[in-house]
């Protein structure tokens, strides 16, 4: 599973079509690696992607304050417009102006100022080529979840590209192409998952949907953000709240799943529901194996797999293979400069994984000795 580093936050993002074209390039690039270096046989690589390196976070952020202004249904026919325009934007080899009929199609369904809707129309031609490329190549699309004030911004755009992508011709089902990321360290992680859920059905029976579930690593930065806008906490109080809130959404995930799963075999179809369990918490692990057991899903079959950082966590990732299940590792590509605040911020921010890293090191020393008195 490739991340690659690109990413843009409030105020950033100079010579911005430049930089989105270089971004598409490089990702459209470790799609095509992903393929062609898998070592998964039947099963499917995963390419990982952050929305702010396609649009500003500043448009973002105006865009998740539309959204999340209006009723489930709008939310619906929003997520359906825009879909819909990502199809005729790239027909139209994206020649929309902000007098177009695009634009006015999209402020009938989001209260958007026009610059900002021309803005939005503009980077879906981009989107459409990565969602293309990944259904092409059978790579999933993993989209990241980022900060809260952008993250509504970018669960519409994740499921206007599964509106496209998750869905075959003719109403046929297929495995969901598009996965979105789910944090679960914000107190509303469960309900923002089942939201998309609902849209995610409203949209069509045909309609795909794959989550990715992390517990997050923005969290000093979140809690900062609400001090200064006056805003409640929106992280968790204690770190046994997310866990929590982590195997609630895992049970949400594992329950659709296994729904989509009897729904299929009774009509000989794809099955319509995937999730990445994606932590490095031992205890979240071993309940949601036992869950993948007791409801009878196959570890084997791509729709549940697990995902940890690559390089941490071997303690639990090893075991898991070993066991039957599918594990991803996440590999962090860029150059040192995109690569380190991202590590940084695992290492600052989620010291559970720290004190995972220390028992690791603590086991790989104590399976070295062993290995060396055997041999003596």
């Amino acid at each position: 599973m490739v991340a690659p580093m690109l990413e843009t936050d409030l105020g950033e993002g100079v010579d911005e079509q430049e930089m989105y074209l270089r971004n598409l390039t490089k990702t459209l690039l470790l799609v095509g690696q992903s393929r062609r270096q898998s070592v998964l046989g039947g099963s499917r690589p995963v390419c990982q992607t952050k929305m702010t390196a396609h649009l500003t976070a500043d448009v973002l952020k105006r865009v998740s304050d539309a959204y999340q202004s209006l009723s489930l249904e709008g939310k619906v026919k929003a997520v359906a417009t825009l879909g819909d325009l990502m199809v005729e934007e790239v027909k139209a080899k994206g020649s929309s102006s902000s007098s177009s009929p695009s634009v006015k199609r999209l402020l009938l369904s989001l209260p958007l100022q026009e610059t900002d809707a021309q803005r939005l129309i503009s980077c879906l031609p981009r989107l459409h080529q990565l969602g293309a490329a990944c259904r092409d190549d059978g790579v999933v699309l993993a989209v990241d979840a980022e900060w809260t004030y952008t993250n509504p911004a970018i669960n519409l755009m994740t499921l206007a590209l599964m509106h496209i992508f998750n869905r075959g011709e003719a109403g046929e089902i297929v495995r969901p192409v598009i996965w979105n990321t789910y944090q679960g360290y914000l107190k509303a992680a469960v309900e923002n998952l089942q939201e998309d859920l609902a849209v995610a059905s409203l949209l069509g029976s045909d309609v795909s949907f794959g989550a990715k579930l992390v517990r997050g690593a923005y969290m000093e930065r979140e809690r900062a953000w609400a001090a200064e806008q006056g805003h409640p906490d929106p992280v968790n109080d204690t770190y046994e709240d997310t866990c929590t809130v982590y195997n609630r959404m895992v049970r949400v995930m594992l329950e659709e799943v296994a729904r989509a799963g009897a729904a299929a075999k009774l009509q000989g179809t794809a099955s319509s529901r995937a999730v990445m369990v994606a932590t490095h918490n031992e205890e979240s692990v071993v309940r949601a194996a036992e869950l993948v057991g007791r409801l009878g899903l196959d570890p084997q079959g791509g729709d549940v797999v697990f995902a940890q950082v690559y390089g941490m966590a071997e303690n639990i990732s090893v075991p898991l293979a070993a066991a039957g299940f599918l594990v991803y590792k996440s590999v962090p590509v860029g150059t040192v400069g995109e690569v380190l605040p991202y590590l940084s911020r695992r290492a600052a921010e989620n010291r559970a994984v720290m004190r995972g890293a220390r028992r690791e090191r603590q086991l790989l020393a104590k399976e070295l000795a062993a290995r060396v008195t055997r041999r003596g």
